[in-house]
């Protein structure tokens, strides 16, 4: 197919000098900034890769330096996951992962390529853990045979299986990938990716319930953000307030309510509103553990603005950048379906408290996170049981059993 190559004074090459500024602002992290370049041409991006005979469709250009399909995928996949926007990623990458386009690439290109298509995998509609951990242990394998390192992309790897770990309880395994994430990264010497290394081994050990060690991973990287990230343009406060939660006491919970609501209004400032209402929801379940009928009352009005944007404003979105997406929003639908449930459950409302925790079900089952899941399988279960619902009490039984055997999930 015939190509239009344009000259280095046109609009193709001062997009193509902006989106790589950002993502050097990014990887310095200069985080506010490379944000505000990156939304200055994110729209005219999508067009030079969408548009049938724009140099940018190539898969991979000969010329170093050049725009091409796969080297903009990879400087814009950490932007689209920044915004949680890894459907339209997907969609813009989907061309590169043909086989015979695949196979042309260069290996540090495709490894790259596949620590995006790792991150963008937990958002997808039946994705499998087993899948996403045997993707990048191949590539790890491939990198032992290869000349040169890249030692960027194989910190990527293993944060990837750190998380997937993690995601399937398999804590020892995610602890080594996490630190050699974090090694590789600070010897690349990028704050921000050091922060994502450091807030992850937060999330693990908040997931293992190792509180204490969550904490102190958490306070590295508020340390290093306050340092290196503009001051502080990035923040555990989120994943700080479930740590909170997981300690327990009244006096926690206070304190992770105020840890979620400074979470939301920098998320809000960043223009990240998928986050944002991550924390909404979180709020919401602080307060639902407090419970009182104020608390429960406070949690329903929070639920009711986060259901308002996973349930309708996150629709098939084409404000940022024009791709139609599904958006789909499947963990945080089932969060707070499961959260509405526990308040009608401690309101002793249980055959409607049941319909929630089936609604939540159903979402849940199309994203693979055992913890999340078997927990909202038996309340399923004691609720069905409480309406007398044997035949509902039987099914969630059956699949709260094969989630055990399966993923050797810990009974919360």
């Amino acid at each position: 197919m015939m190509t239009m190559t344009f000259p280095a004074s046109t609009a193709s090459q001062r997009v193509w000098n902006a989106l790589k500024r950002a993502d050097r602002l990014l990887f310095s992290g200069t985080l506010g900034e490379a944000l505000d370049v990156y939304h200055d041409v994110q729209r005219e991006v999508v067009a030079f890769l969408t548009t049938p005979q724009s140099s940018w469709t190539v898969a991979s250009s000969e010329t170093e330096g050049h725009p091409s399909l796969s080297a903009a995928c990879c400087l814009i996949g950490e932007f689209y996951g920044l915004e949680n926007r890894w459907q339209a990623w997907s969609i813009l990458a989907a061309p590169l992962f043909n086989d015979s386009v695949w196979h042309s690439l260069p290996f540090p290109m495709r490894a790259r390529l596949m620590v995006l298509r790792g991150w963008s995998a937990f958002k997808r509609k039946g994705f499998t853990l087993n899948g996403v951990i045997r993707q990048q242990q191949h590539c790890l394998q491939e990198w032992r045979q290869q000349r040169q390192a890249d030692l960027f992309t194989i910190a990527g790897h293993h944060l990837v299986l750190c998380f997937a770990y993690t995601l399937a309880f398999r804590f020892q395994k995610a602890r080594k990938h996490g630190q050699e994430a974090l090694k590789l990264f600070e010897q690349t010497g990028s704050p921000y990716y050091c922060f994502k290394a450091l807030d992850m081994m937060g999330t693990l050990e908040y997931t293992a319930r190792q509180y204490d060690a969550a904490t102190h991973w958490h306070q590295q990287a508020d340390d290093l953000s306050r340092a290196n990230l503009q001051g502080g343009m990035l923040t555990t406060d989120f994943t700080r307030g479930w740590v909170l939660i997981g300690q327990g006491g009244f006096e926690n919970f206070d304190k992770a309510i105020a840890r979620f609501q400074r979470a939301y209004a920098l998320k809000e400032y960043q223009g990240l509103y998928y986050d944002a209402a991550r924390c909404i929801y979180a709020e919401a379940y602080a307060c639902f553990r407090l419970h009182d009928d104020p608390a429960y009352s406070a949690s329903s009005e929070r639920l009711k603005r986060a259901k308002h944007f996973f349930f309708e404003e996150l629709r098939p979105d084409a404000d940022a950048d024009g791709i139609q997406t599904p958006a789909l929003a499947y963990p945080m639908k089932a969060a707070c379906l499961h959260v509405e449930g526990l308040i009608l459950e401690y309101q002793k409302q249980f055959c409607a408290a049941l319909r929630k925790f089936e609604s939540a079900v159903a979402f849940q089952r199309e994203v693979n996170d055992p913890g999340q899941m078997s927990d909202m399988l038996r309340r399923a279960i004691y609720n069905a049981w409480r309406c007398r619902r044997i035949d509902r009490m039987i099914i969630y039984g059956v699949m709260f059993i094969i989630l055990l055997l399966r993923f050797r999930v810990p009974i919360l």
